[in-house]
């Protein structure tokens, strides 16, 4: 074999060796973009998973918005409108304390008005109630500047209602009850979750705090209309008595009413 056939030997064997790792390098990257492409593939099923797990989780809340305000403004007995409320609030959206303030007749204080459970109920027993113009409070700022305000314990404890009164709250948020262009007050809302309440969350809430405020204002409404006609009612029925009272003495003033009241003087 003659030094021409070795180098076209060699050669041979070079070409083939540089092809090889061509193709070897071709195939690792080929198998690299498809672990790529198959991970980049898993990630947007888990993504679009989270999404339509999101949108589900935020679908059931928008109904159970709307559950709660149909509900709380079909009941025009305010006493057992808001406990009702508060309670369906807690059950569906996972929060485990509810509060309603309601400004007094001279829109100076935020009032308690309804709680829920034992803390509730302490809270109710105290009249617990806010200074709208000096109280630090969540529920006095909501109520003064018409918006939410929302305060995290581990950021802002200060003028926190949980703080001093609601034992295990991460999370405070105070939403305005809005009727028209007027605050009536605030629905203040607790959370074991510090991070409670997003935006998302606060529009909801908003949303559902101006049907409880309607529905509030509705049953107000309605229980002086029923005043006002327990006073009608009482007003007709002293006028009718009057009324009575002059036929009976317009029958004393005639001559024959005289002889017959006079008839029994005389006798």
């Amino acid at each position: 074999m003659n030094v021409a056939s070795l180098l076209f030997i060699f050669a041979f064997v070079i070409a083939a060796i540089v092809v090889l790792a061509i193709l070897i390098v071709t195939l690792a990257i080929h198998y690299r973009a498809s672990a790529r492409a198959a991970q980049t593939i898993i990630q947007l099923k888990e993504q679009n998973a989270s999404l339509e797990k999101a949108m589900q989780k935020r679908v059931e809340q928008v109904n159970n918005a709307v559950e709660i305000g149909r509900t709380a403004l079909g009941v025009l007995n305010i006493s057992e409108q808001l406990p009702h409320t508060l309670n369906l609030l807690l059950e569906r959206f996972g929060y485990f304390h509810a509060s309603i303030f309601l400004l007094d007749a001279s829109s100076d204080y935020a009032i308690i008005r309804e709680s829920s459970g034992e803390i509730g109920q302490k809270l109710k027993y105290n009249a617990q109630s806010f200074r709208i113009a000096s109280s630090p409070a969540a529920v006095a700022f909501a109520i003064a500047n018409s918006k939410p305000r929302v305060v995290r314990l581990a950021e802002d404890k200060r003028g926190s209602l949980a703080l001093s009164q609601v034992n295990g709250s991460q999370a405070e948020a105070a939403i305005p009850l809005i009727v028209g262009d007027e605050t009536i007050g605030a629905l203040d809302i607790h959370s074991h979750d510090p991070l409670a309440f997003s935006a998302d969350d606060l529009t909801l809430l908003q949303t559902l705090a101006d049907q409880i405020a309607c529905a509030i204002h509705n049953a107000k409404h309605f229980a002086q209309q029923e005043e006002r006609l327990a006073e009608n009612e009482r007003l007709l029925k002293a006028s009718r008595q009057s009324i009575d009272d002059l036929y009976s003495l317009a029958g004393r003033l005639t001559s024959d009413g005289w002889k017959k009241d006079l008839a029994p003087q005389r006798r």
